[in-house]
């Protein structure tokens, strides 16, 4: 959670911890229920914080390296050995095609497992060029673990943008609810302008 949010709820707390000291007898039902509330609003701020904080780090999967990796240390000399190779197998050539650098994660793992699926039946003239069977296998897994983190990703992405959203909603919420209790506290000690100022604080 943000320094700033975390400083607001700290806030929001002190409000409520000042009526343990300064109790307002007899307390009116309405007070009662926006006390509730503003503790109610406490409690789902640190859910949701934690929702953003864990969305977060979810979110270090390091895709953009991963892609830029593919492509460059896999794809592309995969491609320009292959291509003069096979110039003539049917079906080849259109699937040896590396996607564009600005191209998302998904594409470029779902082009490297078309590249390495289609150059299987053809391993022996691959492995009299450097490329092993073991080769292959790394670039497939290394296509699917970047699909996985990519599509992980988004999906934290998500989940943090919707925390992020639903903490600014609470904070709308909780604010206006303070702004109630500040008129009780302000009506209870008219005549006490300091304790007012303690609640201000």
């Amino acid at each position: 959670m943000q320094d700033r949010q975390s400083r607001t709820i700290l806030a929001f707390s002190n409000s409520l911890g000042f009526f343990d000291q300064y109790p307002i007898e007899p307390e009116p039902p309405i007070l009662t229920g926006m006390r509730a509330s503003l503790s109610a609003s406490i409690d789902r701020f640190v859910i949701l914080g934690s929702e953003q904080q864990s969305a977060a780090l979810a979110m270090n999967g390091d895709v953009a390296k991963r892609r830029k990796k593919l492509r460059r240390e896999d794809m592309i000399p995969l491609v320009r050995t292959a291509k003069p190779l096979f110039e003539f197998a049917p079906g080849v050539q259109e699937v040896l095609r590396v996607p564009h650098a600005r191209a998302d994660a998904q594409t470029v793992a779902s082009a490297a497992l078309q590249m390495a699926d289609v150059l299987k039946p053809h391993s022996k003239l691959l492995a009299a060029a450097g490329y092993t069977t073991g080769y292959f296998r790394d670039l497939r897994a290394e296509a699917r673990t970047l699909a996985l983190t990519a599509r992980t990703t988004e999906m934290a992405r998500t989940r943090r943008s919707e925390a992020t959203a639903a903490i600014a909603a609470e904070f709308e919420k909780a604010n206006k609810t303070l702004t109630v209790i500040e008129g009780f506290v302000m009506r209870a000690f008219a005549n006490s302008p300091a304790t007012v100022l303690v609640f201000m604080r």
